[in-house]
C-alpha cells in the first residue's frame, strides 16, 4: 500500500481529546481525508471536526461504513471495550485499517477485530491549541504487518519519526515516557514546593531557566554527561545541608530527595567521579 493511497482513504478518529485532536490537526496539514470524529462529547466532537471541516457523531455506531482508516484516541481503558463494540457490530471492512494511540497496550488489545491491527503511540505530550504536535517526535509502531508498514509511512509524513517495538516491551517503553514526562513534572512540583517554602518572595517561574538549560543539555549531550551539582562533585556538606533543610521544611519529600539523588550518585560514578567522594555523599544520604 502506498502512502498516496492512506491518504485519500477516508479516516475516522474516535476520541476528540488531546491526542485525537492533535493527531486530527497533524493529519489534516500533512493533507490526509478526515471523513469523522467521534466522541460521546457531542461538543468536543462537533467542535473538532469543525476545525478540521468534517462531520462528527457521539456515537460509535455512526462510523462512516467506507472508512479506511481509524484511530482509537481513547482512554487505555475503553480500548477493549471500543473494539469489541466494534467487532459485535461489525462496523469495519476486513481491510480497514484500526490503530489505538496507547503507549502501554500492544496491538492485541484489538483482539476482538480481525481487520489490519495495530498501536501507534506518539511519544510526546500534548496541551489543548498546541500546533505541530507531531513534527520531530518518535512515534512507537507495532502490530500487523498490513497496518505497520502504511502507518510508518503515515508518521513520516506527519514529521516524526518512526520506529518500530515489540509488542513485549510496550510496558516498559511507555514507563520510560512516563518517567521522561509525567515524573518530571512531578519533580519539578516538589522544587517549586521547596521554593515557596523560602518565605514566597522568589517565584517558581525562577526555576524554568534551569529546566529548559538542562533538557536542552541532555538532548546535545546526553544524560550522563549533564549531570552537575552536588552529588556529581561529591559534595557531601552541601547533601548534608539539603538533606536538613528538606527535613525542616517538607520532610515528607526528604525520601524523594534521596533516591533521586542515590540514582544521581551512580550516575556520577559512572562518568567517571571520584569514587570516595561519592561514597560520602551516599553515607549522607543513609544518615
Amino acid at each position: 500500500m502506498k502512502s498516496m493511497t492512506l491518504k485519500t482513504r477516508k479516516t475516522v478518529i474516535i476520541g476528540a481529546g488531546r491526542a485525537g485532536g492533535s493527531l486530527a490537526a497533524a493529519m489534516q496539514t500533512a493533507g490526509y481525508s478526515l471523513a469523522m470524529i467521534i466522541d460521546t462529547d457531542a461538543s468536543a466532537a462537533g467542535t473538532l471536526a469543525g476545525a478540521c471541516g468534517c462531520r462528527y457523531a457521539d456515537h460509535l455506531e455512526s462510523v462512516d461504513s467506507d472508512a479506511g482508516l481509524v484511530f482509537l484516541a481513547v482512554p487505555d481503558d475503553s480500548i477493549g471495550v471500543t473494539a469489541r463494540a466494534a467487532a459485535a457490530a461489525d462496523l469495519f471492512r476486513t481491510d480497514t485499517i484500526v490503530a489505538h494511540l496507547s503507549g502501554r497496550h500492544p496491538a492485541s488489545v484489538l483482539a476482538p477485530l480481525t481487520c489490519p491491527r495495530a498501536s501507534f503511540h506518539p511519544c510526546s505530550t500534548f496541551l489543548p491549541g498546541q500546533q505541530g504536535g507531531f513534527t520531530g517526535i518518535t512515534v512507537a509502531i507495532e502490530g500487523d504487518p498490513a497496518a505497520v508498514e502504511p502507518l510508518t509511512r503515515l508518521a513520516g509524513d506527519l514529521g516524526a519519526r518512526p520506529v518500530l517495538i515489540e509488542a513485549g516491551q510496550k510496558a516498559l517503553y511507555h514507563a520510560a515516557c512516563t518517567m521522561a514526562s509525567n515524573l518530571l513534572a512531578v519533580v519539578v512540583h516538589q522544587a517549586e514546593r521547596l521554593l515557596a517554602a523560602c518565605g514566597g518572595t522568589i517565584d517558581p517561574a525562577a526555576l524554568m531557566p534551569l529546566v529548559r538549560r538542562t533538557v536542552e543539555n541532555i538532548g546535545e549531550r546526553g544524560s550522563l554527561a549533564s549531570l552537575t551539582g552536588p552529588v556529581m562533585r561529591g559534595d557531601r556538606e552541601t547533601v548534608r545541608a539539603h538533606v536538613d533543610a528538606i527535613r525542616t521544611a517538607h520532610p515528607e519529600l526528604l525520601e524523594l530527595y534521596r533516591t533521586l539523588s542515590l540514582a544521581a550518585a551512580d550516575m556520577a560514578v559512572e562518568n567517571g567521579a571520584d569514587r570516595d567522594r561519592i561514597a560520602g555523599v551516599i553515607d549522607v544520604l543513609h544518615s
